[in-house]
């Protein structure tokens, strides 16, 4: 009898991880907002071009059944006209995929937690991403972007670049990285603590020693290209690249 329970028990645990999917209609449109409120997960956030969102949770075991809500994810889903929210319903780790319509705003809130990785990307709607811990990657973003971690490097890479609304990336005390197409016209405002700035772009005669200094708060003006929609950046090390 011992020997069977000690067999049964990894079982159930392994039946407690596996992943589940949940799929439910919410129409592209940018018009329509997402706000996930996650903690203690990893999670990719990826834009499609159905009109539904897909949820995937794996790595996800859960003793309370009352925690694992109607869709068996952990996550609570609750939809009001053009609003979608979803919230995880406990502390359990866990690692999510969210397939969401690309052309909706979405807002990405971390609950603090231990360090995770937050990946979100092929969104042309507007972005928010803001995080305790966790790392944030941004790939293939087309629309402005607000995003900030207390604790962690912040990168993000855009496949254009809204020409109307202002992007603001933070992250204190440590590094944000922008991807930018060459032709990018924008008017990067940068402040750097302590570390350093690199950039593949021209940023000025006029910037030139202060990029030199290594040390203290240096605020920097440089217009992209002619210059465009403010690109605001602040962290101990900026990196600004060129896409490939």
């Amino acid at each position: 009898m011992k020997n069977f329970i000690s067999l049964l028990i990894p079982l159930c645990l392994s039946l407690g991880a596996i992943a589940q999917v949940h799929t439910f209609p919410f129409k592209s449109s940018s018009a329509r907002q997402i706000n996930i409120s996650l903690n203690n997960s990893d999670v990719e956030i990826i834009g499609t071009n159905e009109d539904s969102v897909t949820i995937t949770a794996s790595n996800f075991v859960e003793a309370d059944k009352n925690l694992l809500g109607e869709s068996g994810t952990g996550l609570n889903v609750e939809v009001s006209e053009n609003l979608l929210d979803i919230k995880k319903m406990s502390e359990a780790a866990a690692s999510y995929v969210i397939r969401v319509p690309k052309t909706c705003s979405l807002s990405f809130q971390e609950e603090f937690r231990a360090p995770k990785l937050i990946r979100i990307s092929n969104i042309s709607g507007s972005v928010v991403a803001k995080s305790w811990v966790s790392r944030i990657i941004l790939m293939e973003i087309a629309g402005p972007v607000q995003a900030s971690s207390m604790a962690s490097d912040v990168s993000v890479e855009y496949s254009s670049l809204s020409q109307i609304k202002p992007s603001t990336i933070e992250s204190a005390g440590r590094l944000v990285e922008v991807i930018l197409p060459h032709d990018s016209k924008v008017t990067a405002n940068l402040i750097v603590t302590a570390g350093n700035v690199e950039s593949e772009f021209d940023l000025g005669f006029q910037n030139r020693e202060l990029l030199k200094q290594v040390g203290g708060t240096r605020k920097i003006e440089a217009k992209l290209n002619g210059g465009g929609p403010p690109l605001n950046i602040s962290a101990h090390t900026i990196i600004i690249k060129k896409t490939k």
